[in-house]
């Protein structure tokens, strides 16, 4: 089973994302991006699921730190944000390496088509 660490500020969605996601693969919940880069090499994602809007720094930010570690450079990064973002967050998002991103609130199957896609499979 693939593992997906999911990185979001809000326990709501972190908790839907959970419900939608579980059945399918592992699933790692962190609430900060900070522990998130923390937990990466003991977690070892196959992909990483981030929000864009969370207090401690956005996703773009956390996209680059993920991807200036050459032990994480190639993990795929699905971005999601609420409606509330313009979409110069979805192009910060995109530039600093993130595969696809999804605006909230996002809907089980194109989440998990993307997932796939980002995993090669679509």
């Amino acid at each position: 089973m693939k593992r997906v660490m999911v990185v979001d500020d809000d326990t709501f969605c972190l908790s839907a994302l959970n419900e939608m996601l579980s059945a399918r693969y592992r699933i790692a919940l962190l609430i900060s991006p900070v522990v998130a880069l923390d937990a990466l090499p003991k977690l070892a994602p196959h992909l990483i699921i981030t929000d864009y809007s969370m207090p401690q720094m956005k996703g773009d930010e956390f996209i680059t730190q993920v991807r200036s570690n050459p032990a994480t450079a190639d993990v795929p990064i699905l971005a999601i944000s609420g409606g509330d973002v313009d979409s110069e967050a979805a192009q910060l998002c995109l530039s600093a390496g993130a595969k696809r991103y999804l605006m909230k609130p996002v809907r089980r199957q194109t989440l998990i088509d993307a997932i796939e896609e980002c995993f090669g499979g679509a």
